[in-house]
């Protein structure tokens, strides 16, 4: 690695020198004491030794990383060298992490360790009894990194889930099926109604503009008359209407049940996908709404692909409690 200028000061400087250089203002501590806390990895001092504007820097990153790297080889001969510690998340996300329990709750972990206010104690406490499983993580890995003991960090993610949907999914297709029914009937019941109206209405007025009703409704009796068969008409009218009422009740009852049943359904879909969003990286790929060819009455709701093997989910949102009674192993063959 070229130092330029700065070559002479890198031979000459001890590996005690360079870990009293101190690092960058976001963060002015000796490199040996961040080193030994977690804070500079290998990828860190790397960006150092290339990049930094202070040549001392520089120079104390690169005998750093050269004794870094000799213990990694010395490491690799001693059969009796402890262990690395395989780490769930990386040693930044670890240090990124807040810590939930009070008088330091929302604080980031790697802070408060390097200012020395959390201690061992506190963060076997953290793995103990930390309810979220991220917290339970660090905290194993900032207390590996506080014994001196090696971790092994995991590998950089492959990217988000990828999911791939083959269209809409058999619950939306039957809502959009449902509300086109409700539509159409309520449409139909209204037009049937405002014919029912108008005509009514068409024929009051050719009975009351009649030459031969006329002279009736001239007179007491003949008014009476009319308006006691209007009211005959509209109570016979109300009579009819009511059971027509009653099973369009029931009627519209059951299909917005229908509706609301295949909502629940989809959006159970969309929390199990979310999850999943959430959970697995681009190594697996997941296949949603897969028709049959020959059935296209319902679908696979999702079919998810990825180093474990293939797996095919049939997703249902019922509320309650359940129990699973038995399990059936099915060997990888079928």
């Amino acid at each position: 690695m070229s130092m330029g200028g700065n070559d002479t000061d890198m031979q000459s400087m001890s590996l005690e020198e360079a870990r009293s250089v101190l690092w960058l203002r976001n963060n002015p501590r000796p490199l040996g004491e961040l080193l030994d806390k977690g804070y500079l990895n290998k990828r860190r001092l790397q960006w150092a030794a290339e990049r930094a504007y202070d040549p001392r820097l520089r120079a104390a990153a690169t005998v750093l990383l050269k004794h870094l790297e000799n213990e990694e080889a010395v490491r690799t001969v001693l059969p009796d060298s402890p262990p690395a510690i395989a780490a769930r998340i990386s040693v930044e996300q670890a240090r990124c992490t807040p810590w939930p329990f009070k008088p330091f709750k929302g604080e980031l972990m790697g802070r408060l360790v390097d200012a020395q206010r959390l201690s061992l104690k506190d963060l076997v406490y953290a793995i103990e009894n930390a309810w979220d499983e991220r917290v339970r993580q660090a905290a194993i890995v900032l207390l590996a990194l506080r014994l001196n003991q090696i971790v092994q960090e995991p590998p950089p993610p492959a990217g988000l889930l990828k999911v791939i949907s083959g269209g809409r999914s058999f619950s939306e297709r039957k809502q959009l099926q449902w509300v086109m029914i409700e539509g159409m009937v309520l449409g139909l019941l209204m037009a049937g109604m405002i014919w029912a109206g108008g005509y009514s209405i068409a024929g009051i007025v050719r009975a009351t503009s009649s030459p031969r009703l006329t002279p009736l409704l001239t007179t007491p009796t003949g008014v009476v008359a009319f308006i006691l068969a209007l009211i005959f008409l509209f109570a016979v009218g109300a009579l009819l209407v009511w059971p027509l009422n009653l099973l369009m009740d029931l009627g519209f009852k059951k299909l917005e049940r229908e509706i609301e049943n295949y909502r629940k359904g989809q959006e159970g879909e969309e929390r199990v996908v979310e999850l999943m969003r959430q959970n697995l990286d681009g190594k697996w790929t997941l296949l949603r709404n897969l028709v049959i060819p020959g059935r296209k009455r319902a679908d696979i709701d999702a079919v998810l692909v990825g180093p474990l093997g293939v797996w095919v989910l049939e997703i249902k949102t019922f509320g309650g409690q359940y129990r699973n009674i038995a399990t059936c192993a099915v060997s990888p063959k079928h």
